[in-house]
């Protein structure tokens, strides 16, 4: 679970991140990443020195995960100590990460993550990082104006998206196994109407 409370400029931003199941918490707040143990006591503080935080997360064994605008993806202890990185791929250092999401599976913790192209790449299993390009998906407007995530119930995760400035509210389905993006039934103006 994390809560994100933007003000007036990017210094009062703050990201807080609890670990589930009552686990440590990850605070980010004015460049400094606070890490706290579940009854609160800081196990760790310091102040980034890497490139922008795109999104941070616990991984299923407890490990913070940050994921920068340069597409590396760093992983570090309850303490503060740095354990690794890894990249999500030339094109993501090249052209930056719009937007990532950490997410769980059965397989472990996978990384997710879209470039200012609209171009998705995601790794299923952090621990052994095998990036996948999924198929391109014709989104107009802005990266920033993309609102996606992640299905990972099944063997490889799946993308849900919609967004751009498409009037008809298109939404697709994709994932590394398919040719191409699946494009989802929406319900029709009338029905949108009634559950507004």
């Amino acid at each position: 679970m994390s809560a994100d409370k933007t003000g007036g400029g990017k210094e009062d931003r703050v990201v807080v991140v609890a670990a589930p199941f009552g686990g440590p918490v990850m605070v980010v707040r004015d460049g400094l990443v606070s890490m706290r143990g579940a009854a609160g006591q800081e196990t760790a503080c310091w102040k980034w020195k890497s490139s922008r935080i795109v999104t941070c997360n616990w991984s299923v064994s407890e490990e913070a995960v940050f994921v920068v605008e340069d597409g590396s993806v760093l992983l570090y202890d309850l303490f503060g100590r740095f354990i690794r990185t890894f990249s999500m791929g030339r094109e993501a250092k090249d052209l930056k990460v719009s937007s990532a999401v950490v997410f769980r599976s059965r397989w472990g913790t996978g990384v997710a993550v879209l470039t200012t192209a609209k171009r998705f790449f995601i790794v299923n299993n952090a621990d052994d990082p095998r990036i996948r390009k999924l198929p391109d998906v014709e989104l107009t407007g802005s990266a920033s104006g993309i609102v996606w995530n992640i299905l990972a119930d099944e063997r490889h995760a799946k993308v849900v998206v919609a967004g751009g400035n498409d009037s008809n509210g298109s939404a697709f389905i994709v994932s590394s196994q398919s040719q191409g993006p699946e494009s989802l039934p929406m319900a029709d103006q009338e029905t949108r109407s009634i559950t507004k």
